[in-house]
């Protein structure tokens, strides 16, 4: 339902895999590990299974390349907006670690960042341990492309985004 699992990949998308690894002039096998390594990794529960993004799968596929295809469809302002507002310190981001309460709060005016980075794909469950949850980005399209994007909307409006004073 939010993704395939790597089963459904390998089985239902063989002919495209085929046709990328033809163009890139290698195997089957170094594709399907480049695609689990940028499109793979979403896990929504308990149970460790983790899903592409079928979005940027398809993307890769039909473009016959490896892109952030995700972040094409839009830039997350409000996301970006609550971030900037909350001082959460981005190193954080990768191991961040919460208990389930983090789950249950979703008031408009009591949002948790963690909450809405996980509910929008930009975090993943990477582990539980005695009801303790760590998170991280969920593959290397994340992992590239939101830090950039917040980078994006810290130097909007400078007038040379290369320079800081």
């Amino acid at each position: 339902m939010l993704g395939y699992t790597q089963e459904e990949l390998e089985i239902y998308f063989q002919p495209h895999i085929k046709r990328l690894a033809e163009k890139f002039g290698t195997s089957e096998t170094e594709i399907i590990e480049k695609l689990k390594l940028y499109y793979n990794g979403y896990r929504f529960s308990q149970r460790d299974i983790r899903v592409y993004n079928p979005f940027s799968v398809l993307s890769s596929l039909r473009q016959k390349d490896f892109r952030n295809y995700w972040f094409e469809t839009g830039t997350p302002t409000f996301l970006v907006n609550l971030l900037n507002e909350s001082k959460l310190y981005l190193p954080t981001i990768e191991n961040l670690q919460a208990t389930e309460a983090v789950f249950s709060t979703y008031e408009l005016e009591n949002l948790r960042p963690e909450a809405l980075l996980f509910q929008t794909g930009y975090l993943t469950i990477k582990d539980i341990s005695d009801r303790l949850y760590t998170f991280d980005y969920p593959n290397q399209e994340v992992k590239t492309s939101f830090p950039e994007i917040l980078f994006h909307s810290c130097t909007k409006g400078l007038r040379d985004g290369s320079r800081f004073v």
